[in-house]
C-alpha cells in the first residue's frame, strides 16, 4: 500500500493527520486556533491555507515556484550583475566547474541552490568570478580587504602545524 503524502504543495513528507504531515499539521492547528488560517496570494489571488506560504512571502508556494522557474534567475543575474545565464555558464566553464578560490565543485549554501555565488566588486560592480558559499562568506567577512586577507594568510602560516 502506497504511503499518503502531505497535501501541502511541494511537500513530500508522509501524511500524519487531516491531510498534513506532522510539521504542516502542527502549523495548521496553530493557525486555526488563532483564526488566521488563510492568506490571499498576490499573484493568483486565491485564498489558500497559511501553510502553503513560506514565512512572510506574499505568493503561495505554487506561484513562487513558477515565478522562479519562468526566468526569475535570468532577470536577477541581469539586474544585479549585468550578465546573462549564458555568461554565467561560460564563466563556470572557464573555472572548470569549480569555485574560483577553492577546488570544490559543490556550490553549498541553501539546500535548493545548485548555483555558485556571483562574486563582484561592491564599489565598481565588476564581476570577478563564481564562488562557493564558504568562499563568498569569507570574502564578505573580510569586508573585501586585501590587507586583511593577507594578514589572515600570514596568521595561518605562522600558526600552521604542517
Amino acid at each position: 500500500m502506497a504511503k499518503k503524502e502531505c497535501s501541502v504543495e511541494f511537500c513530500s513528507n508522509e501524511h500524519e493527520a487531516k491531510g498534513f504531515c506532522k510539521t504542516h499539521y502542527h502549523a495548521h492547528m496553530m493557525k486555526n486556533a488563532t483564526g488566521q488560517d488563510t492568506r490571499t496570494c498576490v499573484e493568483c489571488y486565491r485564498s489558500a491555507p497559511e501553510v502553503t506560504f513560506q514565512g512572510y512571502r506574499k505568493q503561495c508556494n505554487s506561484c513562487a515556484y513558477y515565478r522562479y522557474k519562468d526566468g526569475h534567475r535570468e532577470r536577477n543575474l541581469q539586474k544585479n550583475y549585468g550578465i546573462s545565464s549564458s555568461d554565467y555558464d561560460q564563466m563556470l566553464l572557464l573555472q572548470n566547474g569549480m569555485c574560483a578560490i577553492c577546488p570544490t565543485t559543490f556550490p553549498g549554501g541553501r539546500k535548493t541552490s545548485n548555483y555558485f555565488h556571483v562574486d563582484h566588486d561592491h564599489t565598481t560592480g565588476k564581476v570577478r568570478g563564481l564562488l562557493c558559499a564558504g568562499c563568498n562568506l569569507a570574502i564578505g567577512h573580510l569586508k573585501e580587504s586585501v590587507a586583511t586577507a593577507r594578514a589572515l594568510a600570514d596568521y595561518l602560516d605562522a600558526h600552521s602545524s604542517v
